[in-house]
């Protein structure tokens, strides 16, 4: 959080220095190429890049259960658990996104957006007891959580007021592309502990648990945009995403501990996911030409 607030101070600090540059605005019009006079907050057929920053807390919609499927004897699920949320398996993803847009008209700005997502990954145990006795600690280690994103989408900006010397409106958007999914691995620790006779036997190993994947992301936006002159503005948005869900590993092979024939070995099927939803908080800037 202190990463965010130093960002805002810095682009409020920038947008001051070119307001300085420029000429007071009295009124809210802006003029087109065509040399026309305009009522909304953009230009007609100009042009924007912007650049943004922040974090974009993420929850599954629906989590399945993971399956531990045993040998030949007994046969069938042993035990089962919910898939791990997405905040017990990783921190609170950041992210970056840049876009280019296009003012429409005076309140209409159509944009082409991408996306880069990160969060670094947990350690979560989880405790079983399906053979009397002998008592089993399953500790998932998860490795880092990353996707990319394409949008394309429309924002409508309202006239907003003047504020402090700066132009201010809020605006509402919508966008629509795809996530593209990293591979998720991680490292499983299993220690089973007998208690007649005294016996702790462990195993670790390496797995994916998510492929990649490529799915379909939808969006809405809500923000405001400040002006500090006329090819300069700071922007602070909040949005809701839906993205696809994750793609499990069908079937892990996890080799029996204490004998080697794969046949006694255990399969932990992971469980679904359901798809992504999440809340992007981001500031960052605009620069208009």
């Amino acid at each position: 959080m202190k990463l965010i607030q130093k960002f805002v101070l810095f682009t409020m600090g920038i947008g001051m220095l070119f307001g300085l540059k420029s000429e007071a605005q009295a009124d809210w019009y802006s003029y087109g190429y065509d040399g026309c006079c305009y009522e909304g907050p953009l230009t007609p057929c100009s042009f924007g890049v912007g650049i943004r920053g922040g974090v974009a807390p993420t929850w599954f919609t629906d989590r399945g259960d993971n399956l531990i499927i045993g040998p030949v004897a007994p046969i069938g699920v042993l035990d089962e658990f919910s898939v791990v949320k997405f905040n017990d398996a990783f921190d609170t993803p950041w992210t970056i996104s840049a876009e280019l847009g296009y003012a429409f008209s005076d309140h209409v700005e159509l944009f082409f957006e991408g996306a880069y997502t990160h969060a670094s990954g947990k350690t979560h145990e989880v405790d079983f007891d399906f053979v009397p006795g002998f008592p089993l600690t399953a500790s998932f280690g998860f490795d880092n959580y990353s996707d990319w994103a394409l949008y394309a989408g429309a924002r409508y900006h309202f006239t907003g007021c003047d504020l402090c010397g700066c132009r201010v409106w809020p605006f509402l958007g919508a966008k629509l592309g795809a996530k593209f999914y990293d591979k998720v691995k991680y490292d499983v620790d299993f220690t089973f502990t007998s208690i007649v006779p005294p016996l702790v036997i462990e195993f670790e190993d390496s797995f994916t648990v998510y492929k990649r994947q490529t799915v379909p992301s939808i969006g809405a936006q809500l923000g405001f945009e400040a002006k500090f002159s006329n090819c300069f503005s700071f922007v602070f948005m909040v949005e809701a995403l839906w993205s696809g869900c994750f793609k499990p590993n069908e079937s892990i092979l996890i080799p029996s501990p204490v004998t080697t024939p794969d046949i006694l070995a255990e399969v932990l099927s992971p469980g679904h996911t359901g798809p992504l939803f999440q809340l992007p908080i981001t500031v960052g800037f605009n620069w208009f030409f």
